[in-house]
């Protein structure tokens, strides 16, 4: 029974990628200026809203929630989003339960910009290569649905 509860407390990013990851960057000053963070490992959260086959590649455009600050950097989910965020997968390379709606924590190498269309404008958003994924399952805290697509998390 201890050994179940432990596992409940793990952490979800393996402790030598922990050690990489550029924890005091955050998600407003990566969207605001990928490319002066290229190069650094940041860990990031949310939900996968469209996945591109491209001709070398996978694009992954990911809504951004951040991390709920818990030892298992689970993303928050609770709006507003902070944005788009865009992951490159190579061919092959793409995880089979990463699919759109799924919830997600990366840690990932920041490439710089990409651009993301959405409602018909191009944008340009932080472009990551992940070194590490979790998906996500059913949470364990309720989540109730309101109306017009909005939730609630306890």
């Amino acid at each position: 029974m201890v050994a179940v509860l432990l596992m409940g407390c793990a952490t979800t990013i393996p402790a030598s990628l922990a050690r990489r990851v550029s924890w005091h960057v955050g998600f407003r000053d990566l969207y605001h200026d990928p490319t002066a963070y290229r190069g650094q490992v940041v860990a990031l959260g949310g939900i996968v809203s469209q996945i591109e086959f491209l001709a070398t590649n996978y694009r992954v455009a990911v809504r951004e929630f951040p991390l709920d600050g818990s030892a298992m950097h689970r993303p928050a989910i609770k709006p507003p989003s902070g944005g788009i965020f865009l992951l490159r997968f190579a061919i092959g390379e793409l995880p089979g339960n990463v699919q759109p709606g799924a919830e997600i924590t990366v840690v990932g190498e920041v490439l710089g910009k990409g651009i993301f269309w959405g409602y018909g404008e191009a944008e340009e958003v932080p472009l990551l290569a992940p070194q590490h994924i979790h998906v996500w399952g059913a949470s364990w805290r309720p989540r109730i649905q309101i109306g017009l697509g909005g939730s609630f998390s306890p």
